[in-house]
């Protein structure tokens, strides 16, 4: 699928008695099935040399020994939208041989790999702006704590499904608190599709997000007082992105606070 890493290995012997194979480089070539060049919808990073110590134009093999060169591809979305494609990987060796004492420059049969499509992921989360609790100004009455709802909608736009997606959620943390009053807020449970309530579960599974479709989560919390929220924040995080933003999986998160 599309942002999903594998390898290709390259592997080079030099048969020559006595004489390093050398000035070597590799350029790879990626073209689609009308032989279109298409490596700028790839991300290729040379992942581990084994005996060579670089495909750059100053690699060498010495004599009767393998070298070996490993490549990672990532395909980005771009490379199969809505639909499987075709692609060919293949390129070009170049290397100075001994044996002619020349420069030698030699085509990679191409390997044909079909690239499918991908999930992509955008998040909706919606949270109660107004959260019940005990009013400290009705002291010494005590107002009952009502659960408040934070929901998170995963939509997937992408031609490809979202498979065993989970949301892992971890019990609120005050860390700063202004007005010194003692408050404790506590995530209760939460439910799947309109699912009843699973109380004490934090964790939800959504299991697959087929193309075009999406899956609602939801979390209860309480707080020990009255009051609301007026702002909130999330993080996404894509790991081993090479800097590259179109190899996450989840491409926005849009926050929505509801008035009751």
């Amino acid at each position: 699928m599309t942002r999903e890493a594998f390898q290709g290995t390259l592997t080079i012997f030099n048969g020559h008695p006595t004489d390093a194979m050398d000035s070597l480089s590799v350029e790879l070539l990626i073209t689609d099935e009308n032989g279109i060049p298409s490596n700028d919808l790839f991300q290729i990073e040379t992942q581990d040399l084994t005996n060579l110590n670089n495909v750059t134009g100053t690699g060498a093999i010495p004599a009767q020994q393998e070298g070996a060169a490993q490549f990672l591809f990532i395909p980005e979305i771009q490379a199969a939208p809505t639909a499987p494609k075709l692609y060919n990987f293949g390129g070009t060796i170049r290397y100075f041989d001994p044996y002619a004492q020349a420069m030698v420059a030699l085509p990679l049969n191409p390997v044909p790999l079909t690239v499918k499509p991908s999930p992509n992921l955008m998040l909706h989360y919606f949270l109660e702006r107004n959260i019940l609790g005990d009013d400290a100004l009705t002291s010494p009455q005590i107002e009952p704590s009502v659960p408040a709802e934070l929901a998170v909608m995963i939509q997937n736009e992408g031609y490809g499904p979202a498979v065993n997606v989970a949301i892992s959620s971890a019990q609120p943390e005050i860390i700063e608190n202004e007005s010194g009053v003692e408050i404790n807020f506590e995530l209760i449970g939460s439910n799947f599709q309109g699912q009843p309530v699973n109380l004490g579960v934090t964790n939800i599974s959504f299991g697959n997000v087929p193309p075009l479709q999406t899956r609602i989560g939801q979390w209860y919390l309480t707080s020990s007082l009255l009051g609301k929220f007026v702002n909130y924040e999330a993080n996404v995080v894509h790991a081993n992105s090479y800097g590259n933003p179109d190899l996450s999986l989840i491409q926005v998160w849009v926050k929505h606070l509801l008035k009751q």
